[in-house]
């Protein structure tokens, strides 16, 4: 997805958390969990204890925004009521609103199967997080800058386009000027 410190994007309100569980001894088995969500120092969600040996439970907290950044803790109790450790994991939410945007196109031209688009990017005040959500119905290339902000080459993933149209999330803060102007390019259909 472009940011290696957020691999996991979910752009799902109520996302369903898992885990697998391992116990020195035999016999044993989850009795109950507790699951923790939050966005900086703020809890989004407690669920506090659980009794259930089921190893998922859906998102019950607060509404998740776009771009937010959550982590996630489980602790467990075993048949005796011992503890586990806390355990922790990270991922940020995808697109969560309306898109507002706009298909993007040219008329088609056989001669020139691949389209090139470029987007001036005024920026006024200090960024301190900026993304990229690319939806396309084809393969792209992206620039910002003249700066590759993503290695990957067959993106987004082939769908059935009239049902579902997926998008790639990249963050672009570092390749962003941090005031004037900047210019997104994108080549279609490479």
């Amino acid at each position: 997805d472009g940011d290696s410190t957020y691999g996991s994007i979910i752009d799902n309100p109520n996302p369903i958390f898992s885990w697998s569980a391992e116990h020195s001894e035999n016999e044993q088995y989850q009795s109950e969990y507790r699951l923790t969500v939050r966005s900086g120092d703020r809890c989004k969600w407690d669920s506090g204890w659980i009794q259930d040996s089921r190893q998922s439970a859906e998102y019950q907290g607060e509404e998740l925004k776009t771009a937010e950044e959550l982590f996630w803790t489980v602790q467990l109790k075993d048949r005796n009521g011992l503890e586990s450790d806390i355990q922790e994991s990270h991922f940020r939410m995808g697109w969560m609103e309306n898109w507002k945007a706009q298909w993007i196109t040219t008329p088609w031209d056989e001669e020139r199967q691949t389209k090139y688009f470029q987007k001036k990017i005024e920026i006024q005040k200090a960024v301190k997080k900026a993304y990229l959500y690319l939806c396309g119905i084809g393969y792209h290339h992206v620039t910002l800058n003249g700066d590759e902000i993503d290695e990957a080459y067959l993106q987004p993933a082939i769908s059935n386009y009239t049902k579902n149209c997926y998008y790639v999330t990249l963050s672009v803060k570092e390749f962003l000027k941090e005031a004037g102007k900047n210019y997104v390019a994108l080549n279609l259909n490479i």
